[in-house]
Parts: structure tokens; sequence; C-alpha cells
């Protein structure tokens, strides 16, 4: 991986950046069931690896990937809020329920 991105910088075309495939991965890994321990990294990254491509001047690319790690991470997260919510519902009808 180190060669590629050597060979790529030193032709003058744009590689990957680390962060960005970071973010893509623990924004899969947050889908896989690390739920929001992944989900928040991935978001934190994705947006920093945007930052750095697009201040980078087209030495870096990768957006895509940081694009797909912050939704990824975003959609787990709204998952998690998703099913707290509906265990509280839940709960709180079967609370109700008992009362009677």
């Amino acid at each position: 991986m180190w060669h590629q991105n050597c060979f790529a910088a030193s032709h003058g075309s744009a590689y990957f950046g680390t962060t960005a495939v970071l973010s893509m991965v623990f924004g899969i890994l947050s889908l896989a069931g690390f739920g929001i321990l992944a989900g928040i990294p991935a978001i934190i990254l994705g947006t920093t690896a945007r930052k750095n491509i697009r201040g980078s001047g087209g030495r870096l690319s990768g957006e895509g990937m940081a694009t797909a790690g912050i939704v990824l991470g975003w959609i787990s997260c709204g998952i998690v809020v998703l099913v707290v919510f509906v265990f509280f519902i839940i709960f709180a009808f079967a609370a109700a329920a008992s009362q009677h």
C-alpha cells in the first residue's frame, strides 16, 4: 500500500487518504455489529478525511470512501437510537399494563 502511494505521489496522481479508508472500514464495522462504538469514529474520521482531501489540491483522493463512512456511521447511530427508543416504549407499555 505504501509502495503504491509513493508511486502515485511521485507521478503527480492522487492517492487515497488513510483516514478515508479507515472511515469506510469503521462505517462497515458499525453496521456489522459494533454499532455506535465504530459509528462515531467513522463519522469523525470521514469528516476529517473530507476536509483533508478538499484541502490537498488534488493530491489526495477517496472522498467517496469518506462520505460512505460518514453515511454508514450516521445510519448505525440512528439504528441504535431507534432501538433504544423502541425498547423504552415497550418497557413503558409493559410497566403500565402490569399496574392494572
